[in-house]
């Protein structure tokens, strides 16, 4: 990708075209001048030169940025092997790393975490916006009925076991 620069030389075209129909305005008022002329004759103009120097900010940014994509054009890549999604060697990838063949076999997944520390270390800090008291850390009988309740949620349904649920 090029930058495009379109932009600054519309703005010096705008300024060029307002320069020449001012020239054939004041001409125009002139004795003995015609616009067909005016138009004709080349206006001189001043010329403002100027210095750019390596130290101003927007140069920095200019230099960062070509210096980026420097960078990026050495950088080497790696090439990889393409496959439709409708292939079989798609298909054989996808069964055999999405998918495991002896469940009875694999290891079950445990958390370290239990349900109350994973929402704290997930969820947005707790902020009252009315200024109420915070809410009390749970008590000891509290936290023994949780974990018995997750116990109870593990030992019934791990992973790859069965539930049995009544239905009324």
């Amino acid at each position: 990708m090029r930058p495009q620069f379109h932009h600054v030389d519309a703005i010096t075209h705008a300024e060029t075209a307002a320069r020449r129909t001012e020239a054939a305005e004041n001409n125009s008022g002139a004795p003995g001048t015609t616009s067909a002329s005016a138009q004709k004759q080349p206006q001189a103009l001043a010329l403002a030169q100027t210095y750019k120097d390596n130290r101003d900010v927007e140069n920095l940014e200019a230099l960062r940025a070509k210096n980026l994509l420097l960078i990026a054009a050495e950088e080497k890549w790696t090439k990889l092997e393409y496959f439709d999604e409708d292939e079989e060697a798609s298909y054989e990838t996808y069964h055999s790393r999405l998918f495991h063949g002896d469940t009875k076999e694999a290891k079950h997944l445990k958390s370290q975490m239990k349900n109350e520390e994973y929402l704290d270390a997930i969820s947005a800090p707790r902020v009252d916006p009315s200024g109420r008291k915070k809410k009390r850390p749970l008590t000891k009988k509290q936290m023994e009925r949780i974990e018995a309740a997750e116990d109870d949620v593990e030992g019934a349904g791990e992973m790859g076991g069965e539930v049995e649920v009544e239905m009324s």
